[in-house]
């Protein structure tokens, strides 16, 4: 089975062959049953602070060139490529915890674009749990209300989800479509918490997003990040 690795480019399978898979597209599931909740949420592109806190959480929520690419993580696993995995288990020997990469949903996109970047995201998620014993926060990523049946393939048993506000906030059709995201996921997965990212510093908005959620009885927490901290000083002076 080795040769098979190298004869037809499958090294990613030595990860996923250690996972289930979800749904007709075989998508790798990725588990996560955390009590404990990150309490700050760092960037991949802030490697100084990936210790800030005992409990701070390893981020994407940036720009896809940020983390993504030829010498992406993604693609060090998928070639097997050992420079760069020495590299990436050197960047993230100490991190605590870590939310699976947020690779984009761009809505001009064909469908299985999006679900492959998907799949991207959950092959990182294994890679991080099974190569550096790191617990992994399964992501919720969509573009539109027609992504949400197979949004959750692979993290529906996952009891704590993150997801993002980060370009949402005031606008409408965003937060409905969120929204909508939420109720979904409350109602056809065993989420417990959602980790929220949101840069903002007045929350009475985000209360409203998950009122369902917190009706249903799934709380919701926003970690400090870098960029929250910033604007809460703004507010201060």
């Amino acid at each position: 089975m080795r040769d098979d690795f190298k004869k037809y480019g499958i090294y990613y399978t030595e990860i996923t062959n250690q996972s289930k898979v979800d749904g007709d597209d075989e998508i790798p599931v990725l588990p996560c049953f955390l009590d404990e909740a990150p309490d700050y949420l760092c960037l991949y592109g802030n490697p100084a602070d990936y210790n800030k806190t005992n409990k701070t959480c390893l981020c994407f929520y940036e720009y896809d060139y940020e983390f993504d690419g030829i010498n992406g993580l993604f693609n060090a696993i998928y070639y097997k490529d050992k420079k760069l995995l020495d590299f990436y288990k050197h960047r993230f020997e100490k991190v605590r915890f870590v939310i699976e990469p947020d690779y984009s949903q761009v809505r001009n996109i064909e469908v299985i674009e999006k679900k492959y970047r998907m799949f991207k995201a959950r092959v990182v998620g294994l890679w991080f749990l099974t190569e550096m014993n790191i617990p992994v926060i399964p992501n919720l990523n969509y573009s539109n209300i027609n992504s949400f049946e197979y949004m959750l393939l692979g993290i529906k048993e996952a009891t704590m989800i993150a997801v993002s506000l980060k370009g949402i906030m005031g606008k409408k059709k965003e937060e409905d479509l969120l929204m909508d995201a939420i109720k979904y996921t409350v109602d056809n997965s065993k989420v417990k918490i959602f980790v929220v990212f949101s840069t903002g510093v007045i929350d009475e908005k985000v209360n409203q997003y998950f009122e369902y959620a917190v009706k249903q009885g799934v709380q919701f927490i926003i970690p400090n990040n870098g960029q929250r901290l910033l604007n809460q000083a703004k507010l201060r002076s």
